[in-house]
């Protein structure tokens, strides 16, 4: 069995029944050759002056160019006018059927059942068996049918071989593909309907005979092989004649590539030509067996150039595809390295974003490169270029998030406030709860908290790719992460109306030169008071069902401290703040607390480790053994937002 789809000829019209061939029409065996061709000529040229065809070209010419010409060269003429057709596909025209096919090399001789019109259709043309469509699909030649999709639904039985209970006992034999002529169309076996039912009926009739039974099984047996040689005899006879044709359309193939090529040689989309080599051979403009003429050229370029265009896209985005695949998580590795070298409070794009930037999207392009060893260097050139690109992109949106909530036009000089807060949604759009929203988060931590890029928990299940592969979001993906936090923004206006600032231009870092103590009155115990800073009082003046440290009255009320109490609320602030990733000790469980793992900076030095260690550092070096607010740089993810108890 093969498949095939060089089919581009017109359909010719079913033959009526008026036009199949008579046995009449033939001449006796036992006639002299002179009569045969005398009865020849009488009966063509009749039938050619009754259709009109060739009427002024002579009948003696005419017979001796038929019997030079090929089967496949008759069949193309039948298409090329009614005319010819009902003289070429008549009865009459069998003689000359007969001699064009003992001409065809490797042919073997024509089977009873076929006349010479239907065995030279079969092995020669190029239409559907059935239908006569032109769009077929699949040649059989163990069946000797060409056939579209359409009549393989009509006309074959598709075969399950595993299925014992099938109603057709034929199927239940061991050997029935050896008696039986079936073909695979992909990856399933078909038969046709008839040969189903002729078989099927042959086996009932002997299936209770077994002596009966094995004669038809041998019989059956030699009727394939039969088959097989004969189909594959004519296979070949097929293969020998296209092979002329085939080699004379290769050469007019390979010339218009070449035409199409020379166009573009020296020119910007050479090297484009040479990725696109393989599909471009398939362009229908290419794969034309016909030479470029002048005029051809300027429209095909423009159309090829179109292609390559396309291509290019296609092809760019395949390669980083294929690189993130091969390279992600060496990259977020990579990355995570970066930044543990930068300032705990530096301000960097999620690794995610710095993947889809232009830039690295450009690195990422490369087909060929030594990625182990460059990408280290990429890393550290490209970071600061992508990163302040990035934090004014995301300012814009922050400054867009912000308008849309208040209603206003605002600008980025806002966003340096202290009553701009934002928040962030969980990543699951299912989990609405309150506590799974961040709020409170202030300007410039909300570029780089992990809760605007944490992934949802069904990672795996996610169309991106980055983010199926790294676990990681980039920051507010889909734009639904962030949004402007009301509730905090009134919060601080008031805190900050209470610190003696002016709301509307009061920056954070006023607030933090300020300096003010505040403490909660409504949850204040006998004995002792509960202080903190702005940050925290913000936060603290909340609705109490946004956060789990907040007043435990339900209903906050912040003060200003005096002098002399702020000092002793710094005092209380040294004695039990405690460095963010160290562990916290517990008083009433007499154990330490497990902090996350933070990143800190020793301010006497620059330099830059783990808590732990830069509190070994502060200890040896410094002379430092208890570690203050003042003498470290804690992440930007982790500000100071304590609350304090001050016994009175």
């Amino acid at each position: 069995m093969s498949s095939t789809d060089d089919s581009t000829a017109a359909a010719p019209p079913r033959r009526s029944s008026r036009l199949k061939r008579c046995a009449s029409v033939a001449v006796p065996r036992n006639s002299s050759p002179e009569k045969r061709v005398t009865k020849k000529r009488r009966v063509l040229s009749k039938n050619f002056e009754q259709n009109g065809a060739l009427k002024d070209v002579p009948i003696d010419i005419l017979l001796e160019i038929f019997d030079y010409l090929y089967a496949v060269d008759l069949l193309n003429l039948a298409r090329a006018s009614k005319a010819l057709r009902c003289v070429i596909l008549d009865s009459s025209f069998a003689p000359v059927w007969r001699a064009v096919l003992a001409n065809t090399p490797k042919l073997p001789p024509k089977p009873e059942e076929y006349d010479e019109i239907d065995y030279a259709e079969r092995v020669f043309g190029d239409h559907c068996s059935f239908c006569a469509s032109p769009e077929w699909r699949t040649m059989a030649w163990c069946l000797m049918v060409r056939f579209c999709d359409e009549c393989l639904r009509q006309n074959f039985t598709e075969v399950d071989l595993t299925d014992y209970n099938t109603n057709v006992p034929v199927l239940r034999l061991r050997e029935v593909r050896d008696l039986v002529p079936m073909i695979y169309v992909g990856s399933r076996l078909y038969i046709l309907k008839k040969d189903l039912k002729t078989y099927n009926d042959e086996y009932k009739a002997v299936a209770k005979r077994p002596d009966a039974l094995e004669k038809w099984g041998k019989v059956s047996y030699a009727r394939r092989l039969g088959v097989i040689a004969f189909t594959d005899a004519c296979a070949e006879a097929r293969a020998a004649a296209d092979a002329p044709h085939l080699e004379r359309e290769k050469k007019m193939l390979e010339i218009r590539r070449w035409q199409i090529y020379e166009c573009f040689r020296k020119t910007k989309w050479e090297r484009e030509m040479q990725h696109a080599q393989v599909k471009l051979s398939r362009h229908p403009l290419v794969a034309t067996a016909e030479e470029l003429e002048d005029d051809d050229i300027p429209v095909i370029k423009d159309e090829i150039i179109r292609f390559l265009e396309q291509h290019k896209v296609d092809r760019r985005k395949k390669q980083r595809s294929d690189n993130l695949q091969t390279y992600g998580k060496f990259i977020n590795a990579q990355w995570d390295m970066h930044i543990s070298g930068l300032p705990p409070d530096a301000i960097y794009p999620p690794v995610c974003d710095f993947i889809l930037s232009p830039q690295f999207q450009k690195v990422m392009e490369a087909r060929y490169f030594r990625l182990h060893y460059e990408l280290r260097d990429k890393i550290e050139v490209l970071a600061k270029e992508i990163g302040e690109k990035w934090k004014t992109a995301k300012d814009a949106d922050l400054v867009g998030i912000m308008s849309k909530a208040l209603k206003r036009t605002t600008t980025a000089e806002e966003l340096q406030l202290a009553t701009t807060f934002f928040e962030c949604n969980p990543p699951d759009a299912s989990s609405k709860a309150a506590s799974e929203v961040i709020s409170a988060i202030g300007y410039p931590r909300i570029l780089i908290t992990s809760h605007a890029s944490r992934a949802p928990a069904q990672v795996h299940s996610e169309k991106n790719e980055i983010v199926r592969l790294l676990g990681k979001t980039p920051w507010n993906w889909k734009g639904e992460r962030v949004v402007f936090d009301a509730a905090a923004h009134e919060s601080a206006r008031e805190v900050v109306s209470l610190c003696g600032l002016d709301p509307d231009t009061a920056t954070a870092k006023d607030m933090e030169a300020r300096g003010t103590w505040l403490e909660c009155t409504g949850c204040c115990k006998r004995g002792s008071r509960r202080v903190m800073q702005w940050y925290q009082a913000v936060r603290h003046a909340q609705a109490a069902d946004r956060w789990t440290r907040l007043c435990t009255s339900g209903k906050p009320a912040l003060k200003v401290l005096s002098q002399e109490d702020a000092l002793r609320a710094a005092a209380a602030r040294d004695e039990q703040w405690h460095v963010p990733g160290t562990a916290k000790q517990d008083r009433r469980k007499r154990s330490a607390t497990k902090a996350p793992l933070a990143r800190v900076m020793c301010v006497h030095c620059k330099s830059t480790g783990d808590p732990e260690d830069v509190m070994e550092h502060l200890a040896k070096k410094h002379k430092i053994a208890q570690a203050l607010p003042k003498d470290v740089v804690v992440s930007l993810d982790e500000p100071e937002m304590g609350e304090y108890i001050v016994k009175s």
